[in-house]
């Protein structure tokens, strides 16, 4: 049994798919053969589940030496998310989504829970933003991870090591990946 040290908790409690691909990625079992399998290897480590529990929801796996993501290993990165991105979603058991009209849920949250946090400017440029939601489509859904701050990113002797906290992963849009990456390591 390997010591609470070398192990890292996951929680997944924002994790946003449906109930069945839920308890299919909640079942213990050495590696993950109910995902979709990637067209192109992984360039890095991955978690390798040693528990999971229904309730409350969280995995154990072993500890992924690294410290996170400065600038380091961009195309170590950029392999990662072509790997990431490429996995056959269709295999899952989940029901294709409205984009549109799931981004528009998320916007009405957004306004609710956010918008009296923020100042006037703050407000008005996220108003902006949610105009544009028509025009959200024309991808192709992907798996992503949807949380890439370079705290979740690890490296280790200037190499991607592994990435961590799968907690918000979801089908969606790639971009979404990539944005996390130009407001942290890689803005310019």
């Amino acid at each position: 049994m390997a010591s609470i040290s070398r192990l890292s908790l996951s929680t997944t409690a924002g994790w946003c798919g449906s109930r069945a691909a839920k308890e299919c990625w909640l079942r213990p079992r050495p590696r993950l053969h109910c995902c979709p399998r990637s067209q192109k290897p992984f360039p890095s480590k991955s978690p390798q589940f040693e528990h999971a529990s229904h309730e409350p929801p969280f995995v154990v796996y072993r500890l992924i030496r690294g410290t996170p993501l400065v600038d380091e290993d961009a195309d170590g990165l950029r392999a990662f998310l072509e790997s990431l991105h490429s996995l056959d979603v269709s295999t899952l058991p989940i029901q294709p989504v409205d984009w549109v009209e799931s981004y528009r849920t998320q916007c009405i949250a957004f306004e609710e829970l956010v918008f009296p946090l923020l100042d006037d400017e703050l407000r008005s440029g996220a108003r902006a933003l949610f105009d544009e939601i028509d025009t959200l489509t024309g991808f192709e859904p992907a798996l992503v991870h949807s949380d890439l701050g370079p705290e979740h990113i690890l490296v280790r002797d200037d190499r991607l090591a592994g990435v961590i906290d799968w907690g918000d992963v979801r089908i969606g849009d790639p971009a979404l990946d990539y944005a996390w990456l130009l407001h942290g390591p890689f803005s310019d």
